[in-house]
Parts: structure tokens; sequence; C-alpha cells
């Protein structure tokens, strides 16, 4: 590996307790890394020292307090250090500065030569949200949330789509998906619509079953439960 991956990795590993939030730590980071160079070697991206810098510090702002959406704080964060280090041109940090900041909103960034990047960071976030891991990082991120409600044990967006749940945001103006795991699952599954690499559809496929088996599994022990 390059000199210059290995100093961002460094930086990574750095920031406080490897991130604060577990469920988008240090360890997260090295997994999306991993997936978006597949991704990127499935549809011929060449420049790959762009896909592991987007991808380990997509999250860097998740390691301290924020007043803006992760994704900016990130952008800034990375923009910074990339800067300072010098270790990009800076077209190169310009292209991973949009795609760390729009990985997580529905926009685009206005330079359409930066959409292969952002799609290719997006689809390997996904694949880290799916499957086992998913389930696992669901409970991390959320460890103040009730497993179900008893009263509506699949959660009231249970089956919405991934546009209906961005309806929802927009008019909530916050992310809030609901006081469950099971709404947090909810939201994971939906998101395989958004995926736009066939590496990443095929990949995440039986994940995402093993999701739909997951939630429903819940569902029948939580029915044998009820008195």
């Amino acid at each position: 590996m390059n000199n210059k991956i290995n100093i961002i990795e460094e930086y990574v590993l750095s920031l406080p307790k490897g991130f604060n939030e577990q469920a988008h730590n240090a360890d997260h980071a090295f997994r999306v890394r991993n997936w978006a160079v597949k991704i990127a070697q499935s549809v011929n991206y060449k420049n790959l020292d762009l896909v592991q810098a987007a991808a380990l510090m997509h999250d860097i702002s998740k390691s301290g307090e924020l007043k803006i959406s992760h994704g900016e704080a990130s952008a800034q964060m990375a923009r910074k250090f990339l800067s300072d280090k010098n270790i990009f041109s800076n077209e190169e940090i310009d292209e991973i500065r949009a795609a760390i900041f729009h990985h997580n909103s529905v926009k685009y960034p206005t330079n359409k030569n930066h959409y292969q990047l952002l799609d290719i960071l997006r689809d390997a976030d996904v694949l880290d949200l799916s499957g086992a891991i998913g389930v696992v990082r669901s409970v991390l991120g959320a460890p103040h949330k009730i497993v179900f409600d008893q009263k509506n044990i699949l959660g009231k967006y249970n089956g919405k789509t991934n546009l209906e749940y961005n309806e929802i945001f927009a008019h909530e103006g916050k992310v809030n998906i609901g006081p469950t795991i099971i709404d947090d699952l909810n939201f994971q599954l939906s998101c395989y619509e958004n995926l736009k690499s066939d590496y990443a559809k095929n990949t995440a496929k039986p994940m995402q079953e093993f999701m739909k088996n997951f939630v429903l599994e819940i569902e029948r022990e939580a029915l044998l439960n009820k008195e």
C-alpha cells in the first residue's frame, strides 16, 4: 500500500477512541474502504487512491460533537487534513470532499465528474449497513433504543421504500427513523434501492434477505412471548 494511504489510515486510527460512535468507528471505515475498492474495480474506476481516501474519511466527524450533518463535517475535516498533508492535487481533494459531503444526502454534487466516486462510496456504505454486520451496527448505533414496540412489532415504517423514507425525513426536518431497533433495520433494508453497481446489488441481495428474515424472526419470537 502506498504512503499516502498509510498516512490517512494513521489519521483515522488516531481520532479520539477510534470514533466515539461505535457503529461508525474505524472498523467501519476500513470495511467500507475494502468494499469500495472492490466496487471501483468492478466498474473500472482507475483511481483507487481517491476511493480509499474517501471511504476511510467519510465518517471522521463522528469522532466529535456535531452541529451540522456528519457528511458535511467530515468533508470539511478531510479537505483540511489532505490539504495540510499535500498528498493529493486540489482537484482530487475536491472530488474526495464532494463524495464525503454528499454520501449521506439524496443530492448530488454540481460537478458531474464527481458522481462516480460518490456512487462507489454510497454503495460501499450500504454494503456495510447490510447483513449480519448491519444488524450489529444498528444495535451499536442506538444502544438506548428498545428492540421493538409490543403494540407494533414490525414498526410503523415497515415496508416503506427509500423514497418514502426521504419524504419522512424531509417532513420531520431531520433523520429520525423511529424509536426501535426494528425501525432502524427497516430503514437499512430500504437502502438496497439506492445501489448503483451490479457488484453491490449482487453482493447485498443475500445480506438483505438475511436481514428480512431476522426481522420476521423477531416478530415470530415476540408473538410467542405474548401473554
